[in-house]
């Protein structure tokens, strides 16, 4: 097979993994938000079907894939270490350690890290899904357009879950899955998933994308013709700004507070970098006008839709004391077995053992609501700080890639909006632990991390498939 018809081989198996992909941060969050073993299984599975197929297609064509492992040997490496410890929680190794690296306050009948081994291994079956999502999207944004077309169409993927959350709300009677009564958060908009804050991160993550899209246009319309790109058609750009209003309204209907702060530094912080990027004192102001035409019509927003944003506001003062309390019963949990954890998944049967009358008892805290202390309590805090670590390695990626360009790339700057707003997120709460968050997190920085600068002629080519 010639080398143009091998091309176009890899060019077609990147556009179908694009479909896939697609597909999957689409439904998952209609499966009350993918917080179930039946859709991790399921994705698990879809993507793995895929990736085989796709890994024959390329063999047979005799062409590897656009991006390698092997070009991220650190990210690769941490990655398989942390997947690695993962594994050793569910063996029967407890009984090998010293009791005080898996001590408890009370005897559990265990003979493995992990105080619930079926749980740890559905958590390592998401880790992995996670791990091929990132791949697949690394090839998909290889290529400058097919990058540019992901983003906009997992934008719209986001606009529409916010759409289908306003129909749930207001003409079905503010119910989940069109018609099964909600159990918990009523009155507030949670579409697909159960719980308004995982469903706010997933907005913020949209708002992200939408912010990134209309800098690039207008950062496209006002550069000089040399570093110019083709200007996105007034239609779109007019879609794209209506879908805005509508996450935004959606995001102020969830009545989480965290996540639409959040999801305003997110969008802030991308009209900054766009700024920063305009070398004219008129380019910078054309971005900046936009910016505040953005926080204006969210003040608008705010004050028509925002009554029950601003009732929790209220009572964050008293919620804050009863969640420092909770925390620091967790960081007690830490602090008591440092070195293994309790196992991946484990904090809902690991936390009663620690649970003092200083936190009310009527409450049934499944999560540590923060995500960094819930990889310390699962993982310990060597290997539970691998994944922050990877989360650092890849905003400096993002950043330094970013400050390169001469230009405002959507994919890009999208990735840190999102990188932003779920770091931010994850301080006070555990949307990146509900996987229909952690899709689409992981879809688009995946794409941004493989966006090609502009030294690179095979991402901007049909050539470079």
């Amino acid at each position: 097979m010639n080398l143009m018809s091998s091309k176009a081989t890899r060019y077609s198996a990147n556009q179908a993994m694009f479909v896939v992909v697609t597909v999957l941060v689409a439904v998952v969050p209609f499966m009350l938000g993918g917080n179930r073993p039946a859709a991790w299984a399921a994705s698990a599975a879809m993507l793995y079907f895929s990736l085989a197929i796709y890994f024959a297609v390329l063999a047979a064509a005799g062409i590897d894939t656009r991006k390698r492992l092997t070009d991220e040997k650190l990210l690769s490496t941490l990655f398989v270490l942390f997947l690695g410890y993962v594994v050793a929680q569910t063996l029967p190794v407890a009984t090998w350690l010293p009791p005080s690296l898996v001590r408890l306050p009370v005897p559990v009948a265990t003979s493995s890290i992990s105080l619930t081994p079926a749980d740890t291994f559905f958590a390592f079956l998401r880790w992995i899904t996670y791990a091929a999502l990132f791949f697949i999207t690394m090839q998909i944004g290889a290529r400058r357009p097919r990058a540019a077309s992901f983003i906009l169409t997992l934008y719209f993927v986001t606009v529409f879950h916010a759409l289908y959350a306003a129909v749930l709300f207001f003409e079905f009677g503010d119910t989940i899955l069109l018609f099964i009564p909600k159990w918990a958060y009523q009155g507030y908009m949670t579409g697909g998933f159960v719980n308004r804050n995982s469903f706010a991160t997933f907005l913020a993550i949209g708002c992200s994308i939408g912010t990134a899209l209309i800098c690039e246009h207008v950062f496209s319309q006002s550069a000089d013709r040399s570093t110019a790109r083709r200007p996105q058609s007034m239609p779109k750009l007019i879609l794209i700004i209506a879908g805005l209003f509508i996450l935004v309204s959606c995001l102020i209907g969830t009545g989480s507070r965290m996540g639409f702060f959040a999801g305003i530094c997110g969008m802030l912080s991308i009209i900054a970098l766009s700024v920063a990027k305009a070398r004219f004192r008129w380019k910078k102001r054309a971005i900046a006008g936009s910016g505040l035409l953005v926080l204006g019509s969210i003040a608008l927003l705010l004050g028509l839709y925002g009554a029950q944003l601003f009732e929790r506001l209220l009572e964050a003062n008293e919620d804050a004391h009863v969640r420092l309390r909770f925390y620091e019963q967790v960081l007690g949990m830490v602090a008591y077995r440092p070195f293994t954890g309790y196992g991946g998944s484990s904090f809902e049967f690991a936390y009663p053992l620690f649970h003092g009358m200083q936190v009310n008892s009527d409450t049934v805290w499944e999560k540590t609501h923060n995500s960094y202390f819930a990889l310390w309590t699962d993982y310990g805090i060597i290997f539970g700080s691998l994944p922050i670590a990877l989360f650092v390695i890849l905003a400096h990626r993002l950043i330094s890639k970013y400050a390169q360009s001469a230009r405002v790339d959507a994919p890009v700057a999208a990735s840190i909006g999102t990188l932003i707003v779920a770091s931010l997120h994850s301080l006070v709460d555990f949307s990146l632990e509900i996987q229909g968050v952690a899709l689409i997190f992981v879809a688009v920085v995946g794409a941004g991390i493989a966006f090609p600068n502009n030294a690179d002629p095979k991402g901007e080519s049909d050539n470079g498939a």
